[in-house]
């Protein structure tokens, strides 16, 4: 059974580096005390060069057991020039009804990467910002250790 499972790994290890995207920007902000404080937005800067391609981004969140909800509430926004292009509140969950964390990691500390949008196209090359913060009711929201955010290139 050892042996199986380390085919797959070994599999699924040459197939990644051939999927078919470019990382654009990766960045993470880490919580101080493991507390994200509702006045708290966090704003990343990226430079968007190809206004042809499309683009996936995604969110992440690393939260530990003093976290305790099932879901998060995360209003996002999208601008560049002080034009806004978008903002949205999204809902992610992150434990199921019984409790149990859906992300992945080894003992207290969970992580989850939540997609927000596959085909992001944006319209002008130049610099953008896209800002989150929690819409949660604690404030501060205790458990939350990392949030970061991640755009990849489709080719």
């Amino acid at each position: 059974m050892n042996l199986l499972r380390l085919y797959i790994i070994i599999g699924i290890l040459l197939v990644l580096p051939s999927c078919n995207s470019e990382t654009v920007f990766i960045s993470s902000s880490t919580m101080e005390n493991n507390e994200w404080d509702y006045s708290n937005i966090i704003t990343y800067e990226f430079n968007i060069t190809d206004t042809v391609n499309s683009n996936n981004i995604s969110l992440f969140m690393r939260n530990d057991l003093d976290y305790s909800y099932r879901n998060i509430h995360l209003i996002i926004s999208l601008f560049n020039d002080n034009l806004t292009i978008v903002t949205d509140t999204v809902q992610y969950e992150i434990a199921d009804q019984y409790g149990r964390w859906t992300g992945q990691g080894i003992g207290d500390v969970k992580s989850n990467y939540l997609r927000l949008n596959d085909v992001v196209t944006f319209p002008n090359k130049g610099i953008y910002y896209f800002s989150i913060k929690h819409g949660m009711r604690d404030t501060p929201l205790k458990g939350v250790r990392k949030i970061g955010l991640e755009i990849t290139q489709n080719q």
